[in-house]
């Protein structure tokens, strides 16, 4: 910024999938703050982003926090975003909660891939 270089989306996007990918939701929601205190607001993929990487993590609780603030945001959530969290359901043991985003997927749309069909194998 101190040359006259404004960061855009990509820019955002960028920090924020970076930060999600390694594993660090504190930076990437630092980063988030910072987009939106720019008027850059949230995309689908910075969600995205921060449900699969806490998908991963086995933290349904911050899955879920951010899928509801995608939601709250009027973005809709694509399969990549309802197989994360069937995973992470998966992951904690949860068949049931697997099952649950399957049918909500369903309900919201959002048509099933091999994933969704592999993950809920995987958790039975």
């Amino acid at each position: 910024e101190s040359l006259s270089v404004k960061p855009n989306v990509v820019t955002y996007v960028t920090l924020i999938n970076t930060a999600a990918a390694s594993g660090d939701l504190d930076s990437a929601e630092r980063w988030l703050t910072q987009s939106m205190e720019a008027d850059i607001w949230p995309t689908g993929a910075m969600f995205t982003s921060f449900v699969a990487t806490a998908a991963k993590k086995g933290d349904m609780v911050s899955a879920t926090r951010w899928f509801n603030a995608a939601l709250e945001d009027g973005i809709k959530p694509n399969i990549f975003t309802f197989n994360q969290l069937m995973g992470c359901a998966a992951k904690n043991g949860d068949l049931e909660g697997a099952e649950g985003w399957f049918a909500e997927a369903c309900q919201a749309g959002v048509s099933p891939d091999i994933v969704s069909f592999n993950t809920l194998i995987n958790a039975a």
